[in-house]
């Protein structure tokens, strides 16, 4: 049976409402799954770069000690050194002595070859003076070396952990933004179902009333459909005795007329068809 148009209207628009809920809800819940998952990627890669960073700080400590290590053996040396003439090592007497032979080679006089010569002797008498040092002098080389190497390993590694640490710091900010941002659609999220459910079961309201109201139709119209078939019935029933009595007369009334011929009366075309719808042949 047809429903009203009126509340077809409603239900119709009530499933579309619960349609485009459940359909936004599902995206909600996908939408929050992906944020939880791409904050948990941020967690993971900024857990990754903080272990970097405490790993190069840990070199960074052992550079360090190292380093500390290493001056506290260079500072006596270089105290000890120091209290020779600065130009006294061994590597300047050479170089100066070098230098004054070259000197001599390039302008050459017997004035100057003598002034130079007893330079030359004075620096040679000073350069065997100081073999004793050359031992220290080396040390210290080497210890200089080994400070510059050092601290350069210690500026690289700096630079490699605030590198990690940039990263580390933006993974986290990245993180807590995802995070926020599915705090804030889970805020929604209970509303929205409470939403889903109150037009469920309006829905399910509207449900029962067209049940309720096809059942009241259905009724209805078993009952009108049963009177009118006793209607039907009765009627019938009016007019099959109303042919068996107009039989009955047509009968009765063909009887006279055959009687009637009988006796040698002529009949007319009407009474021959009312013998014929009699049944009665001549």
């Amino acid at each position: 049976m047809p429903t009203e148009p009126g509340q077809s209207v409603d239900k119709e628009q009530v499933v579309n409402e619960v349609t485009t809920i459940r359909h936004q809800n599902a995206q909600s819940l996908t939408k929050l799954r992906e944020l939880f998952d791409k904050a948990e990627t941020e967690k993971n890669n900024r857990d990754a770069e903080n272990k970097e960073v405490k790993q190069i700080a840990n070199q960074i400590e052992t550079i360090r000690k190292q380093i500390t290590e290493t001056d506290t053996i260079l500072k006596p040396l270089e105290a000890e050194l120091d209290k020779t003439d600065a130009s006294s090592s061994p590597d300047r007497i050479k170089a100066e002595i070098q230098a004054l032979e070259y000197s001599l080679h390039v302008n050459y006089s017997t004035q100057r070859e003598k002034t130079i010569s007893r330079k030359m002797t004075d620096l040679s008498k000073k350069l065997k003076s100081l073999a004793k040092l050359e031992p220290k002098f080396q040390e210290r080389r080497s210890l200089r070396a080994a400070l510059r190497e050092l601290r350069k390993q210690l500026s690289e590694k700096v630079k490699e952990l605030k590198s990690h640490a940039a990263k580390s710091e933006s993974h986290h900010q990245a993180m807590l933004l995802l995070f926020k941002q599915a705090e804030e659609l889970q805020t929604h999220l209970p509303e929205a179902f409470s939403k889903l459910d109150e037009k469920r079961n309006t829905l399910k309201q509207l449900t029962a009333v067209e049940r309720e109201d096809e059942q009241i139709r259905r009724k209805q119209y078993q009952q009108e459909e049963k009177q009118r078939q006793q209607k039907e019935q009765q009627h019938n029933a009016e007019a099959k005795q109303k042919i068996v009595q107009q039989m009955q007369s047509v009968k009765k009334k063909a009887l006279e007329i055959l009687v009637r011929f009988k006796q040698g009366e002529p009949i007319s075309l009407e009474e021959l068809q009312t013998l014929q719808l009699a049944g009665i042949e001549i």
